[in-house]
């Protein structure tokens, strides 16, 4: 799995709108999917993922559905190739 490097443009646009805890909740994500065999993680389960990293759920659902970083599909999320 390929992951976004700080000063992409994706990451970069990330950073100017949820600044560098949106980038903390992109890096949270990418090593939760990269723990999970299938490398693709329930997108009904951001809540629970948002209280344990103590950050809100709405802020991880936009670093997962607007910066192109992630896929979702089939209710689940994994990362961008």
């Amino acid at each position: 799995m390929e992951s976004a490097d700080k000063d992409s443009l994706k990451s970069m646009k990330l950073i100017d709108e949820l600044g560098c805890e949106g980038y903390g909740i992109y890096l949270i994500l990418s090593e939760t999917l990269r723990e999970q065999k299938d490398g693709r993680y329930q997108f009904s389960h951001i809540n629970n993922l948002s209280r344990k990293y103590n950050t809100t759920q709405a802020k991880m659902e936009a670093v997962v559905t607007k910066y192109d970083l992630f896929v979702v599909k089939k209710g689940y999320f994994s990362l961008v190739h």
